[in-house]
């Protein structure tokens, strides 16, 4: 995840049509009605929805084509969810509570929306806990939503690089409580986005080895290379840069090596987040910096109560991405490849004959997902 600057795009203009302004009074007539009389009801937000796609390619251009909170390059561009930063009702909290109404007003602000693929909406779903109480309805100054202290960083007002480290194995670290529950609620390190960021990462650290054993000569191949990785629109931009200023913290000459080529190639300096260097002399290694691996249970909630916390609060945000069965039933040995889903999809079919062993596959994914102490209490066996 880095940080994405609305500023480069202007504001699309649905916000300012008389359609979408006729909707958004009709959502405020709508959620000004007492709870009792609007129990049974719901707000219509196809409209909504509908209108919202023409902010799709401005969405695309501000996010340099990918998702804005995993880095994976949207699919054509444009295949992506019209996320809501803040959810448009229902938001969820750490200990399991909802608020109905937050936050139905600001899926009518720009600053509130991003494109997010798939996985990552799916997997954020309602969740947006807060440190301090909700704001009140209606709030949409960036003051007034700081003060609520929410728990999910917003690439374009946070610095998710303040928040978030990365190991050499292609896994995020927490380096605050919001670094940690943003990596659970989104679910970052899902396997197919660890595999991915760890072939980026090879790809970097073998520019580097060469880099390092000629840092005073210009490998031009290489340092070509690494600056078309660090464009913005090239994937996983925070790992790479998190990588490469722990790199050049301790191969500093090298640095220097890849600003000169960067100026060449680009006609202009580095981005700011690119560290200044100076000629020193250069160590033998380089290393990643330790981080810690679980932030949680020293953060907000502690010991046995954020460990049960934890499990209720991200139940749902899980999500199948293989399923192995052994020995079970009448099932040998069965291995299965969840596809992940595309907008618009959220169901999986298991089509088969009768008795192929569809209800003992998912008979096997009921007893595994429920945890090894609900199998005791219920008194459960695979071979029942």
């Amino acid at each position: 995840m880095i940080f994405l600057d609305r500023n480069d795009v202007p504001r699309p203009p649905v916000f300012a049509w008389g359609e979408f302004l006729k909707t958004k009074e009709d959502a405020r007539e709508f959620y000004s009605l007492p709870t009792s009389q609007r129990r049974q009801r719901q707000f219509d937000w196809s409209k909504v929805d509908r209108l919202l796609e023409s902010v799709r390619p401005t969405l695309s251009i501000f996010s340099h084509g990918k998702c804005a909170y995993c880095e994976r390059p949207l699919e054509n561009g444009f295949s992506f969810i019209v996320d809501f930063f803040r959810p448009r009702g229902g938001a969820l909290e750490l200990d399991g509570t909802t608020s109905p109404d937050h936050y139905w007003w600001l899926a009518f602000e720009w600053n509130n929306l991003l494109p997010a693929c798939p996985s990552c909406n799916l997997a954020k779903a309602n969740r947006f806990p807060t440190k301090h109480a909700r704001g009140q309805t209606g709030t949409t100054s960036r003051k007034g939503l700081f003060k609520e202290g929410p728990f999910l960083i917003d690439p374009t007002r946070d610095r998710p690089a303040s928040h978030l480290g990365y190991a050499a194995q292609g896994l995020i670290n927490g380096i605050t409580d919001q670094g940690s529950i943003t990596i659970e609620i989104l679910a970052l390190n899902r396997t197919e986005l660890v595999e991915a960021r760890a072939q980026a990462l090879r790809r970097l650290n073998r520019v580097l080895e060469v880099l390092a054993v000629n840092p005073e000569r210009h490998v031009v191949p290489e340092t070509r290379e690494l600056v078309a990785m660090l464009q913005p629109d090239q994937p996983f931009q925070g790992l790479l840069r998190d990588r490469l200023q722990a790199a050049l913290k301790e191969l500093p000459i090298v640095g220097t090596t890849i600003n000169s080529i960067w100026r060449q190639i680009m006609g202009k300096r580095p981005p700011k987040w690119f560290p200044r260097t100076e000629k020193t002399s250069r160590p033998t290694k380089i290393t990643f910096r330790k981080l810690p691996t679980e932030i949680w249970m020293e953060g907000p909630l502690g010991g046995k109560k954020a460990r049960q916390a934890k499990e209720a609060y991200y139940t749902g945000a899980r999500r199948l991405e293989r399923i192995e069965i052994e020995n079970f039933k009448s099932i040998r040995r069965l291995e299965i490849a969840v596809p992940h889903p595309r907008k618009g999809e959220s169901w999986i079919m298991l089509l088969g004959e009768n008795g192929a062993g569809k209800s003992s596959v998912l008979q096997a994914i009921a007893l595994a997902l429920a945890g090894e102490n609900t199998v005791k209490k219920l008194d459960l066996r695979a071979t029942d």
